[in-house]
């Protein structure tokens, strides 16, 4: 949905296994962790897309500022999110 909405231009999505206390029980759960490219301007459209989107009451949601990546990509991200 990131990707068809334009808020992202490209998603990478790693299975992992965690392991967290949720409302004071102890909780081991397969999740996918999504690294997605979008652009600073976007942050928020995204963040409320996956809020809505999630199926967890309290989704993780980071945000990692990248302030040196090559032209070509970063130039690639913000053609591909024209939103």
């Amino acid at each position: 949905m990131l990707l068809k909405e334009k808020l992202v231009a490209c998603v990478n999505i790693i299975g992992s296994s965690s392991l967290y206390v949720w409302k004071g029980k102890l909780a081991d759960e397969k999740e996918f962790i999504l690294i997605g490219k979008t652009t600073d301007k976007l942050r928020k459209k995204v963040e409320k897309k996956v809020r809505a989107i999630h199926p967890y009451e309290l989704p993780a949601i980071m945000f990692i500022g990248v302030s040196d990546v090559n032209a070509e990509f970063s130039k690639w991200v913000s053609e591909c999110c024209k939103k």
